[in-house]
């Protein structure tokens, strides 16, 4: 069985964490994402805190090129693309990643 897909990890206004991003990682490197070793996961790091509309255009530019969200509790990255969504700063659908037991993980359609 192959791996998930690539998805976000970490969404604040200062960070955000795309793991299993090989498959995209010249579209990730265009967006401000670097790594400095295999395996370690893409991460970009802003001097100031994005303002909602900067991260609505970010989640929207990942989520066009097949990037998930990961699920999960205080504000994980798909509770903050719905913030987003919600704020209308972030139009249209996203992919959710949520693991349910044993490394299985499950897609949903937002």
């Amino acid at each position: 069985m192959a791996g998930p897909p690539p998805y976000v990890a970490v969404a604040d206004p200062t960070r955000w964490v795309v793991k299993r991003g090989s498959p995209v990682a010249g579209e990730l490197r265009r967006l401000g994402f670097s790594r400095w070793m295999p395996f370690v996961p893409f991460e970009a790091k802003f001097r100031h805190a994005l303002p909602f509309e900067q991260m609505g255009a970010l989640a929207g530019q990942l989520r066009d090129r097949g990037v998930t969200f990961s699920a999960g509790r205080d504000w994980s990255p798909s509770e903050v693309v719905q913030f987003l969504r919600d704020e209308g700063h972030f139009t249209g659908s996203f992919t959710e990643i949520a693991w349910v037991e044993d490394g299985a993980w499950v897609l949903r359609n937002l």
